[in-house]
């Protein structure tokens, strides 16, 4: 395990009263509240704990969300990785990819709304001050990435497509799964799957490889 994963994964151990309020920004989120509208009083009160305690962790209120973010998808992320890590069959990992995104569904609009994977640059940075939060969300963008090529470059390798040019693999990937993420998490305007998840899986798997043959 790298530097990165290990760094995902102190995110992941905050102190009880941090990790209140990181859960109380993550509800407020998933209730549709905006980070703009999003107040410390807000998120003292959903963590069941006073306001002024929240000054004792963080400087402000956009460090608090920042550090929020970044313990939900950091941790998520370093659980992916890890299973992904432990099997050795192209297919099996992309299997994993598709199951962590189906169970993580409820979740998918803060991730790419914090990471924007695959949609630009991460403008959330302004709203959320500090040059090392930001910096941190540029790592996971990058691990992000380079994860994804390490995955095709397995499936090339293996036999199960003929595509050598990094760039039109990375492409059959995002193309495939950003879509199928977008449909289960019911950002955007895409209609929602009318497979199965075994079928849905199946049929991104196909649509990757053959399009990569």
């Amino acid at each position: 395990m790298g530097d990165f994963e290990l760094k995902l994964k102190n995110i992941a151990e905050p102190s009880p009263k941090a990790k209140a309020m990181y859960q109380a920004v993550s509800e407020l989120i998933l209730e549709n509240n905006s980070l703009d509208e999003l107040t410390v009083s807000d998120i003292t009160k959903k963590a069941g704990i006073g306001k002024g305690t929240a000054y004792e962790y963080f400087s402000s209120k956009e460090e608090l969300i920042a550090s929020a973010l970044l313990y939900e998808v950091g941790g998520r992320l370093s659980e992916l990785n890890e299973a992904v890590e432990k099997t050795t069959d192209f297919k099996k990992k992309m299997y994993l990819v598709f199951d962590w995104i189906y169970d993580n569904k409820d979740y998918y609009q803060m991730i790419i709304r914090t990471l924007k994977i695959n949609l630009g640059s991460i403008g959330d940075c302004h709203e959320l001050e500090g040059k090392e939060n930001c910096d941190v969300f540029g790592e996971i963008q990058n691990f992000l990435y380079n994860r994804i090529q390490k995955l095709m470059e397995e499936g090339y390798r293996q036999g199960f497509y003929l595509e050598q040019d990094k760039h039109k693999r990375l492409l059959a990937f995002v193309n495939a799964v950003i879509g199928y993420a977008l449909s289960v998490s019911g950002v955007g305007t895409l209609p929602q799957l009318s497979m199965d998840l075994e079928e849905t899986k199946a049929f991104l798997y196909d649509c990757i490889v053959k399009s990569l043959n």
